[in-house]
């Protein structure tokens, strides 16, 4: 259970509540001179969610207190740098787009630091998430002769952090997409409480799946200035979903140009510009059909589609559902 230290955040508790069997959330908002947003705090039967989005005018840290076993930590950095600082172990820092996994010492104190990536130097937005998940449920669902869990079981053993991939990963569009989904879920329903635990275990896998291919990198042969200027792309995609710009635009933004471009996209998120483009659209009016606050022609418009009959199409297409159907839902 993570113990969120009151006076190093200066939070003002919003809610708590348990929404449905053996699940707990808790919403805090910060409000200091230094950072402004908002923190979350998901405990489930083994595992605990922690993740936050801030807005600074300066570098944050939030101290927290384990008062529990030895886990492991799915931790990813969606914008700006990252600093875990463990009472029993290194620091372990993590730039924007990158995650491991990092073993916790039981009973200790953390420092969760934000900074500046070398690649956003004019980012002033910190977002993270990150994921403990207690020795029973590791134990259970990894091979006990794989190198991840010997690797593990030896840190347990002196009680040390470390990380479980000797250097951070890129997330890539399946990640993003699991964390979205994670982030964005309401857990008012028993089956959500399922749907949030199968959502942990596909994030969990899809990690361990690249950590053991580390040595075989899906973006081999760019080089890391190249990658960079990819995942700025994505961002810019994402920061101006409803009127995005012509390739050509998007790649002279990012300092490069549109055949880079379109093939290192390739390369890091496993789809082109244009296919991403539409399932962050896709996502983005899923989660507006649920929030049930907008008609479909509202979405259909917001989305860019002209006409409602193509998006309808296009979100079936995507989601075996039509629209109307998932906003009755």
């Amino acid at each position: 259970m993570l113990n969120i230290i009151e006076n190093a955040t200066k939070k003002v508790f919003i809610a708590k509540h348990k929404d449905a069997e053996n699940l707990s959330k808790i919403n805090y908002r910060v409000d200091t001179e230094e950072a402004k947003g908002t923190l979350h705090h998901i405990e489930g039967s083994f595992f605990s969610i922690f993740y936050g989005q801030l807005s600074l005018s300066e570098n944050f840290s939030i101290h927290i207190d384990r008062k529990d076993n030895h886990c492991i930590r799915l931790f990813f950095a969606l914008k700006g740098l990252s600093k875990l600082g463990i009472e029993k172990g290194p620091e372990h820092v993590l730039e924007c787009n990158q995650h491991n996994i990092f073993s916790i010492p039981q009973n200790t104190t953390e420092t969760l630091t934000s900074g500046m990536c070398n690649d956003c130097n004019a980012c002033k937005e910190w977002r993270f998430l990150c994921i403990d998940m207690q020795m029973d449920a590791f134990q259970k669902y990894m091979d006990p002769q794989s190198n991840i869990f010997q690797y593990f079981q030896e840190s347990v053993k002196q009680n040390l952090s470390i990380n479980f991939c000797p250097n951070n990963l890129m997330l890539d569009l399946q990640i993003h997409e699991i964390l979205q989904e994670i982030m964005h879920i309401k857990i008012s329903q028993p089956y959500e409480k399922l749907l949030l635990e199968s959502l942990v275990l596909k994030l969990f896998a899809t990690q361990i799946g690249q950590i053991e291919n580390y040595k075989c990198p899906a973006i081999s042969g760019m080089r890391d200035s190249d990658i960079e200027k990819i995942y700025k792309a994505r961002e810019i995609l994402v920061d101006c979903l409803n009127e995005p710009c012509p390739l050509v635009e998007l790649a002279l933004k990012v300092g490069t140009n549109e055949c880079t471009l379109k093939k290192g996209f390739k390369e890091v998120f496993g789809c082109t510009v244009f296919g991403y483009l539409q399932e962050l659209k896709m996502q983005q009016a899923k989660k507006y059909l649920l929030e049930g606050k907008k008609s479909v022609a509202e979405i259909s418009d917001e989305m860019g589609y002209k006409n409602p009959t193509h998006f309808t199409s296009a979100f079936k297409k995507r989601f075996g559902m039509l629209p109307s159907k998932m906003k009755k839902s």
